[in-house]
């Protein structure tokens, strides 16, 4: 796929599945990992000449997790999104929710978040326990009323909201 992907860089076409000849594109590509391009060239496991060819400008875009001040709004972006592409009414997130949320670590990054507030708007008024290991009431986003009533992250014994009993 490295070779393909360089040529393709390199010399402007591509190839169909099944065609006879290469289709010229003009064509730019971002390239984004979680990984270290410069370690997998050091262990043979990336091409230098495609790591130089695609390590043209590089940015770093930290986890959810080092940019609490972001929370707020992808989380009501992605309420929107969400409501948007199903048809369903758009929530607001609690700020009291956005508190509690910045405070787990988010290993699944911003996607992660984006299924999380997907799992709470198909919750309706109901618990939602996910994978990622907490509990939250669902009326972090609007639901029953728009107040927090409990985050449980496994591990822990804290509470966020109201009283209501454990997890």
């Amino acid at each position: 796929m490295q070779a393909k992907l360089l040529r393709v860089l390199e010399e402007g076409e591509v190839e169909r599945v099944g065609g006879d000849k290469p289709i010229k594109v003009n064509v730019r590509v971002v390239v984004a990992t979680h990984r270290n391009l410069e370690d997998l060239v050091k262990q043979n496991a990336f091409r230098r000449d495609l790591f130089h060819r695609v390590y043209v400008f590089p940015l770093r875009l930290p986890p959810l997790r080092e940019r609490p001040e972001d929370f707020q709004e992808l989380a009501a972006h992605f309420a929107r999104q969400v409501a948007a592409q199903n048809g369903w009414k758009e929530t607001i997130v609690a700020a009291d929710a956005i508190v509690d949320l910045r405070k787990y670590g988010w290993p699944g990054n911003v996607r992660e978040l984006r299924n999380v507030v997907e799992r709470l708007h198909l919750a309706g008024g109901r618990r939602n326990y996910y994978r990622c290991g907490c509990s939250v009431d669902s009326s972090y986003f609007g639901f029953g009323g728009g107040r927090v009533r409990q985050l449980r992250c496994r591990g822990s014994n804290r509470h966020a909201g109201g009283t209501h009993g454990g997890v």
